[in-house]
């Protein structure tokens, strides 16, 4: 149920525009977004492409330092900046939402999406008799249409707004 920024899970879990839902996934992949169009997902996205280059070049040269600094203020515009404050979720066995508490976690959550851009690999859902498939890929993520009416735009551009600054 879509309701302003809040979206209601089938839990009963209120999920803003600025939380990031994971799925598990297997050991070997580096992190798996909830199948869908979730705006806390792109969000988070776009944020990550704002800082995985500095990351990435931290990393070769090996500045531990710089590397975890990137990841702080990576979660410090999820926890603090972004309002309502963004959270992490995922799908547990028993296919229920679960908060992730800030801690180990979240920061090796946040290392793996910036060594390695999430995929969703391909998830197509139906709208309106039309089969959309997202992709992604390491040079962003694109749509494509199993239908010659009008194309959908769900990926933001890379001038979207992510959160408020203070």
């Amino acid at each position: 149920v879509l309701s302003g920024d809040v979206i209601t899970s089938e839990s009963s879990i209120e999920f803003s525009n600025y939380d990031v839902l994971l799925m598990p996934c297997e050991p070997n992949k580096p992190v798996c977004f909830a199948p869908g169009n979730h705006v806390g997902n792109q969000r988070f996205r776009v944020l990550l492409s704002l800082y995985r280059q500095r990351y990435l070049q931290a990393d070769m040269f090996l500045d531990q330092e710089e590397c975890s600094r990137i990841v702080k203020d990576v979660i410090t515009t999820v926890y603090q900046k972004c309002m309502p404050k963004g959270r992490f979720y995922e799908k547990d066995r028993n296919n229920q939402w679960q908060e992730l508490p800030l801690g180990p976690s979240i920061v090796a959550i946040i290392r793996r999406c910036l060594e390695f851009e999430p995929t969703d690999s391909l998830h197509c859902e139906e709208r309106n008799s039309k089969r959309v498939c997202r992709r992604s890929s390491a040079f962003g993520s694109f749509v494509s249409v199993d239908s010659k009416e009008d194309s959908a735009v769900i990926s933001p551009n890379r001038f979207d707004v992510i959160c408020d600054a203070e």
